[in-house]
């Protein structure tokens, strides 16, 4: 395949897209051995998220994360915080042109999801979902 026919060539200009994520000072840190608090932060967000992932398929039918926006939120941003911790533990992830723009496209769709679900889901939708599907639930009081 020509290296100008990428999926990421139609969606950002290669010469800069390194430069989107740039971990140096953090691959600094991996290499001299120094303890990565970000990066420890980042593993513990990514536990607690899959955790809650792995918890709520047994209190939810496993589909149910498949049907609703929050929930393709919660996988997304999931799914970016990994592709980051990997790029972290990786030296030459600038060097990797494509896991660059999966890093990158990854946060991008994440920032957009989370910004839709704080703005339209929890101001105006979440309460009328609470009554229309719940209508014993005790949170639709709050």
């Amino acid at each position: 395949m020509n290296q100008e026919s990428y999926w990421y060539h139609y969606i950002y200009n290669v010469d800069k897209l390194t430069g989107y994520h740039n971990f140096e000072s953090e691959h600094k840190k991996t290499l001299s051995g120094e303890t990565n608090y970000r990066q420890m932060a980042r593993k513990f967000m990514l536990t607690a998220q899959l955790l809650f992932i792995f918890g709520t398929s047994f209190i939810f039918p496993t589909k149910n994360m498949l049907i609703y926006f929050t929930n393709w939120t919660l996988l997304i941003q999931t799914a970016s915080l990994y592709s980051t911790i990997k790029a972290i533990e990786n030296p030459k992830f600038s060097n990797d042109i494509q896991h660059v723009a999966w890093n990158h496209l990854l946060y991008s769709i994440s920032i957009i999801f989370n910004f839709i679900v704080v703005s339209v889901y929890w101001t105006m939708l979440y309460q009328e979902t609470i009554k229309m599907y719940y209508p014993n639930h005790p949170i639709q009081f709050i």
